[in-house]
């Protein structure tokens, strides 16, 4: 059984990497930081990923392995106004005794509003806006974006507040406060290198904030 559902997490993940577009210009360049950019009006574009974790067992358990898939259509409905939405988070896992093998896990819809140009004014700056929501839980998400370009180097910032309830009637609450920053630098029109950071603080049932976690990250984009 186990095989069984990591062969078809493989195959899953063989058809969506076929399908995925090719990275280019308007590609996220950061995994934690959004850019200001949005699409092009009547621009549409449907974008796969399918991300990969393994578990080594402890203490005599086995490994196990998880394949998260994600499925998002982009459309531009203005030069200024983009909206995303994903129709469905899903995983697959082989964990033993595991009842959900195959899970369905949330949907969301997404908008970011371009209040000024990166390129040509002093700064970047755009407001974005998400809601999403699954099994027992559901999430209000506000973000202020800024965004740099000059030459080579991009540089960008995020402030994040976010809103979670969840349980069978949404009975727990809690939020979340966090800041990005990113620059990326293009060493030829096919290769990027850069650094990012992350720092959040959850804030439990909207009460007390507990102590803040950082992240820190070197990234690399290679242009197929």
């Amino acid at each position: 059984m186990e095989k069984s559902c990591v062969l078809l997490a493989g195959l899953a993940a063989f058809v969506f990497l076929c399908s995925a577009h090719s990275l280019c210009a308007s590609e996220p360049l950061f995994a934690f930081t959004y850019e200001v950019t949005t699409a092009d009006k009547g621009e549409l574009e449907l974008e796969n990923w399918v991300t990969w974790q393994f578990h080594h067992g402890r203490n005599g358990e086995p490994n196990t392995h998880e394949f998260d898939f994600r499925h998002e259509l982009e459309y531009g409905v203005t030069d200024r106004f983009q909206a995303s939405l994903y129709f469905a988070d899903w995983h697959i896992n082989d964990h033993p005794g595991g009842e959900d093998r195959v899970h369905y896990d949330d949907a969301a819809l997404e908008v970011i509003y371009r209040l000024s140009s990166p390129d040509t004014d002093f700064l970047g700056s755009a407001v974005y806006g998400e809601i999403r929501g699954g099994p027992d839980f559901l999430e209000f998400e506000g973000k202020i974006l800024l965004q740099k370009n000059s030459g080579k180097w991009i540089a960008a910032y995020n402030a994040e507040l976010e809103g979670r309830w969840m349980g069978e009637r949404l009975e727990e609450r809690a939020g979340e406060f966090a800041q990005s920053i990113a620059v990326s630098f293009e060493i030829n029109p096919r290769f990027t290198v850069g650094a990012e950071a992350l720092h959040e603080i959850d804030i439990p049932n909207w009460d007390k904030a507990d102590e803040p976690s950082v992240q820190t990250r070197l990234i690399t984009g290679f242009e197929f």
